[in-house]
């Protein structure tokens, strides 16, 4: 500005633009703090989703676990039970001595 302009620059004038920015620095603010809190909103419901998602991904993982292991204790059962009657049916077999092959021949 230059010295005449300066001039007429007045006490209103200078309190008409200090109201206006505080209008306009206060519509900003709270459109900020408006972003702020949504943004604050929006996260915190964003963890409590990703929260439920691990616990059931977690349940599931669980329960996963517990059929794998009572597949596997079946399983275990079951080859127990065929060791055991392959051993009973080994000793109910009878073998011929080797001498009693020799004396039928």
């Amino acid at each position: 500005m230059t010295p005449q302009n300066d001039a007429q620059f007045d006490v209103h004038t200078l309190q008409f633009y200090t109201a206006r920015e505080a209008r306009r620095t206060l519509a900003a603010r709270a459109v900020l703090l408006t972003l702020i809190f949504g943004m604050l909103a929006g996260n915190m419901a964003l963890t409590w989703q990703a929260h439920a998602d691990m616990i059931t991904n977690v349940n599931q993982a669980r329960l996963a676990q517990v059929t794998l292991a009572e597949q596997s204790a079946e399983r275990i059962a079951s080859l127990e039970a065929q060791i055991e009657a392959l051993r009973v049916a080994q000793q109910a077999a009878v073998v011929p001595a080797p001498e009693a092959a020799l004396a039928a021949n």
